[in-house]
């Protein structure tokens, strides 16, 4: 990375007991922080104790839907350059 790149990337962390998605913006400035905002979704006990097969159905799942409503969000947040936590 040179500190020149700018746009909207989506990370997705999957832990052992929460999955985190996170929206960061790159502005294209060296001395500029990224605008960075995280959703995380706890994954429930009982897929945690499950089976493989339950387990990655599941968080394939998860990720599916909570990627797509977290990006929406996020996408209509950072353009009303709304305050991040």
């Amino acid at each position: 990375m040179c500190g020149t790149e700018s746009g909207r990337y989506v990370a997705l962390d999957l832990g052992g007991t929460n999955f985190r998605v996170l929206m960061i913006e790159l502005k294209g400035q060296r001395d500029s922080a990224p605008d960075v905002v995280s959703k995380v979704f706890l994954i429930p006990l009982r897929i945690m104790l499950g089976t493989a097969q339950m387990a990655s159905h599941s968080l394939y799942t998860l990720c599916i839907v909570s990627s797509y409503l977290f990006i929406h969000l996020i996408t209509s947040a950072l353009s009303l350059r709304l305050p991040t936590v």
